[in-house]
């Protein structure tokens, strides 16, 4: 084992939790069902990547879970909204900047927490939190800002409050899984490589 470079056990580490990214992007173990629409947990294998791996592959992550969000949307829609994450600037760009800012905030308050009882739930969380409200926000601002003549001309407004009824329920049960999950798995994970906190 001593023999392995922590590159090729990183990449190992990259390749693994790509597959996962994978499987809950094209299976039904990714979504949330909440009625007629689904909330999503594919971002949290790359929310604790980010963390366990860092911000260069945290941005890898990342654009996997892009890529492969803009290949469902085109071979397996569920909704017409889907057609609109054809754009990598909304498929690919938000997912890049959630792994890049989990792991950014995780590194940031790890410094900066001295007690390091608290250290890793704490900064695992919030990390979580922050990198999940960036991805929600992200994707609807870019949402607004490419589409708005189509969205204004395909909904009324009795359809818009629906429709931004239902990203919020989706982003609120996002942050909260993300959070919920995140902390007890990273600290696993942390702890089986022995990583200095």
């Amino acid at each position: 084992m001593k023999n392995i470079s922590k590159a090729t056990i990183d990449l190992t580490k990259l390749a693994i939790f790509s597959a996962i990214i994978i499987l809950l992007t094209f299976t039904p173990l990714g979504y949330i069902p909440l009625g007629s629409v689904s909330a999503t947990i594919i971002h949290i294998p790359v929310i604790i990547g980010s963390i366990i791996l860092g911000t260069k592959y945290g941005a890898i992550l990342g654009s996997v879970m892009g890529f492969f969000s803009l290949s469902r949307a085109a071979v397996m829609p569920t909704s017409p909204l889907d057609v609109l994450f054809l754009n990598p600037l909304v498929s690919v760009l938000p997912r890049i900047l959630l792994g890049i800012t989990a792991a950014s905030v995780f590194i940031w308050l790890k410094k900066l927490l001295k007690n390091k009882k608290i250290s890793n739930p704490l900064s695992i969380g919030i990390s979580a939190a922050c990198a999940t409200i960036v991805n929600t926000v992200t994707v609807l601002s870019l949402l607004v800002l490419l589409y708005k003549d189509e969205i204004q001309i395909a909904s009324s407004s009795a359809l818009s409050f629906i429709v931004g009824s239902i990203f919020a329920i989706n982003g609120i049960i996002e942050l909260v899984s993300a959070v919920a999950l995140s902390i007890p798995i990273s600290i696993a994970l942390l702890k089986i490589q022995n990583d200095k906190i």
